[in-house]
């Protein structure tokens, strides 16, 4: 079944691909090519000037070159990236074994996102793997790096439920990263993966410094596995270190803080709750007035 799924998903590609370079033109730059819808020449134009910037920076923040030039395929309207995904809740897509990225052009301008920041996260996942093995790039250290060097931009569009990492917290239902070497398929549980992996490494970034997060991402690099990379980088082995962030999550987490962080919904249900039962007292004393009018 996996076999299938993974031959239907490359065929998908190619098609798409060979179809929007049938029908559209390239702009060919020293940093990539993009391809683009005729309607959207104004946005391939701005693509190609963010280009250089984005990858100076996503080489200094990874310490890692890109070592071929990517396709940026830029697609007006919604469809092939469901037919692709398999879900509505994506923007971008990158394909690094085609060094191909998807952008949803329709899209990506809706707040929280902004060209800039997608472009920088699928063209993270591409120098990523540009450089380390896939057998030694977990699907979460994969999309928690590229969220956070794009700023905590993922591939998830805006409106989804932002809590989730706090619920899962909080009724203790989180996600071993030896569970997220694939993400999962349900709707809330992959909201919930990529807040975690976000989490993760910015808690990484934040006790031991953006350069020793970039030691591991050097170590995965170099050959070695995601527990030795985390060993040889921090001096502290995988297990343990996913511990100590799920504590740290807990001690933030508390039932005060997030009665704390909603207390503006809370106090509407309750007040709705008070008109809805002033609504039934009102209802019930109108029935008994009429009743006493017929008895009498």
């Amino acid at each position: 079944m996996k076999i299938r799924v993974i031959i239907l998903f490359n065929i998908i590609i190619l098609s798409l691909i060979n179809s929007v370079n049938a029908k559209t033109p390239e702009l060919s730059t020293e940093e990539a090519i993009i391809v683009y819808d005729n309607s959207l020449n104004s946005v391939a134009q701005e693509t190609a000037g963010k280009l250089p910037l984005i990858i100076r920076e996503l080489e200094i923040s990874l310490g890692l070159k890109i070592h071929s030039r990517p396709m940026i395929f830029l697609i007006k309207g919604s469809k092939n990236f469901q037919q692709i995904t398999g879900s509505d809740l994506i923007v971008a897509y990158a394909v690094p074994h085609r060094n191909s990225v998807f952008i949803d052009i329709s899209r990506v301008f809706s707040k929280p996102f902004s060209l800039e920041a997608t472009l920088k996260h699928e063209l993270c996942h591409i120098v990523l793997h540009q450089n380390i093995e896939s057998t030694n790039l977990p699907r979460w250290f994969d999309e928690g790096v590229c969220q956070w060097v794009s700023g905590g931009i993922s591939e998830i569009i805006s409106g989804q439920d932002s809590n989730v990492l706090e619920k899962a917290i909080l009724s203790d239902r989180l996600f071993s990263f030896q569970e997220l070497y694939k993400f999962p398929e349900e709707r809330d549980s992959i909201l919930l993966a990529y807040q975690e992996s976000k989490s993760f490494i910015e808690y990484i970034s934040d006790k031991y410094g953006d350069n020793n997060l970039k030691k591991i991402i050097q170590n995965l690099s170099s050959g070695k596995n995601i527990n030795e990379s985390f060993q040889n980088g921090i001096s502290i082995n995988l297990y343990e270190l996913e511990k100590n962030w799920q504590s740290s999550l807990k001690k933030k987490h508390t039932w005060f803080l997030f009665l704390s962080n909603n207390i503006y919904t809370i106090i509407f249900l309750f007040l709705s709750f008070l008109t809805i039962y002033g609504f039934y007292r009102l209802i019930k004393k109108k029935r008994e007035y009429k009743d006493e009018e017929e008895i009498e």
